[in-house]
């Protein structure tokens, strides 16, 4: 039973630690938060003061006033629905973009082709299969999202059963 205080006592102890660790880093925050929500405060104040000085102060109600007043402008030639418009595209302009498409799809087929006889055993046989060739028309996917570094509580909470064997056997003998 004497092991038992000892043991409840070291784990009072580190948890103690760790909630004193958390805690300031907390206070750290909140100190650096409630800066900054004050910096914010006094330049806001300062605006409408000087929003209140300006000599404009009233010039957004007439600039509103005089928007309200006058008619919208008629537009020069009537609109054509979005569904109708047909944006012209030069055949030679359309041509060369197909052209850099083409070399561009043959690049990459040449060095993934290239890619596959250098990895591809020798008593594998000539045709590659359609699952294997890579889909170059889709984008990649994202990169993967770096990992996340967890704190001392987590690294020491998803142990515990670690800790509480060792302290048990070191309490044990």
């Amino acid at each position: 039973m004497d092991g038992v205080g000892l043991l409840v006592a070291v784990v009072g102890f580190v948890l103690a630690l760790i909630a004193l660790n958390k805690i300031s880093a907390l206070q750290t925050r909140i100190h650096r938060l409630t800066g900054e929500l004050d910096e914010a405060k006094e330049m806001l104040g300062r605006l409408v003061r000087d929003l209140a000085q300006s000599p404009h102060a009233g010039a957004p109600d007439t600039v509103v006033r005089q928007m309200e007043e006058t008619p919208p402008p008629e537009p020069a030639e009537p609109a054509v629905p979005a569904h109708e418009a047909v944006i012209p595209e030069p055949e030679a302009e359309r041509e060369a973009i197909e052209r850099q498409i083409s070399e561009q799809v043959s690049t990459w087929a040449s060095a993934a082709s290239a890619e596959r006889e250098v990895s591809k055993p020798e008593e594998q046989p000539e045709s590659a299969p359609a699952a294997e060739q890579p889909d170059f028309a889709s984008p990649p996917g994202p990169p993967p999202a770096p990992a996340r570094r967890g704190d001392m509580e987590q690294a020491l909470a998803s142990r515990w059963f670690v800790w509480i064997g060792g302290i048990a056997i070191a309490i044990g003998g």
